[in-house]
């Protein structure tokens, strides 16, 4: 496990030394940089990303501007990653075109999906792969409304929250809770049935 190194001396000399209040700015003054780095690239490639969001299908292009209305760090930080995963989905359908061929395809070797579908990217993690299948397998399903709802490519990395994510939207929660509701409702409608019916019984015995 590593730790954080605040200072160096050699032979009992000082080549430097930050206190723990001066290593914690210095670290959110990094934060803070690489935040306007990605924030400034994201600015100056916006155009040709929202041209290539723009070739995708509607359902894509859908859930991209989903994850931007629900975070407003989403293109800074997430956006590429997300973009690249639904440009393979569609190379994956287009190649593949039913659901039931993209399933077999995530069963076999990686040599043979390269086969398969030439057009997968050798930049691809483990992640990114996978993610890009189940979007593929999403998309020749029709399953538009589970593509723009359904989590994020980086959900598992970052979580739902940080990423921008429908589960953890408002929306989400409403209806979280109000299946809750309707389950409760049931199960409270099934106990007073039974409950009727174990009293009718015991009636009927006396």
């Amino acid at each position: 496990m590593g730790y954080q190194v605040r200072g160096v001396f050699v032979d009992g000399k000082k080549v430097y030394y930050r206190t723990a209040a001066e290593e914690g700015e210095r670290h959110r003054q990094w934060v803070a940089d690489e935040k306007a780095k990605k924030q400034a690239e994201a600015a100056k490639n916006a155009p040709e990303v929202d041209a290539r969001i723009s070739k995708l299908p509607q359902p894509f292009q859908d859930r991209i501007h989903a994850f931007r209305e629900r975070n407003p760090e989403f293109r800074a930080e997430f956006e590429s990653y997300e973009l690249f995963c639904c440009e393979q989905a569609v190379v994956i359908s287009g190649a593949l075109k039913t659901p039931e061929a993209i399933e077999a395809f995530s069963k076999e070797s990686y040599e043979a999906q390269k086969a398969m579908v030439p057009g997968i990217d050798d930049n691809h993690s483990g992640n990114t792969f996978g993610f890009s299948i189940r979007l593929a397998h999403l998309l020749a399903s029709d399953h538009n409304e589970t593509i723009k709802k359904s989590h994020g490519a980086m959900c598992p990395l970052v979580g739902c929250g940080t990423y921008g994510c429908y589960a953890s939207s408002p929306e989400a929660n409403a209806a979280r809770a109000a299946a809750e509701y309707l389950a409760d409702a049931e199960q409270n409608t099934k106990d007073r049935t039974w409950a009727n019916a174990s009293d009718q019984m015991s009636r009927k015995r006396k």
